[in-house]
């Protein structure tokens, strides 16, 4: 790569920002970002590079995103153990010597059986969205002047979606 392809923009790269910023497809918005990509190419041509690799890491998040199964989105962990009870004499291995004294053991009664539901702090799920909100605001600080076209603008809108625009 030379340093002046290193300093120009690629042809997929306006819609590789469009996608990652949440961006809808309209005449203005498509202008928008052509408008951030010059102003950055003519200020800061060396910012590009990294910007293109927000975006490659971003579009790996996306196809990583989309390759989850439903337990991956799950924030919930269940463990289950069955066992002797700590301590006793089952645990300890201690068997009846006759059948006599099996009636006398019980070893129903010296057996646990626990199961352990619990929150994990972060889903995959949640912890690679949270990474792509976090390289998107980074490429935000690239090209600021796309923050108002942003989805994070979109009234609180949840991820994935964006506004209708009528007209």
């Amino acid at each position: 790569m030379t340093p002046a392809s290193a300093a120009s923009w690629l042809p997929g790269d306006l819609e590789a920002i469009r996608i990652a910023l949440g961006i809808t497809a309209t005449r203005p918005a498509v202008e928008a970002i052509n408008r951030a990509m010059l102003q950055l190419e003519l200020d800061y041509p060396d910012a590009i590079a990294t910007a293109r690799g927000l975006l490659d890491q971003i579009g790996q998040l996306d196809a990583r995103l989309l390759t989850l199964t439903p337990e991956d989105h799950q924030r919930w962990n269940e463990q289950q153990r069955k066992g002797p009870l700590p301590g006793s004499s089952a645990a300890s291995g201690i068997a009846p010597a006759s059948q006599v004294d099996v009636v006398h053991y019980a070893t129903e009664l010296l057996q646990v059986e626990e199961r352990l539901v619990s929150q994990q702090p972060l889903s995959q799920a949640d912890a690679l969205s949270r990474q792509r909100e976090g390289l998107c605001d980074q490429l935000l600080l690239i090209l600021p002047a796309l923050r108002p076209w942003s989805r994070d603008t979109n009234g609180g809108l949840p991820a994935y979606t964006t506004t209708l625009l009528r007209g």
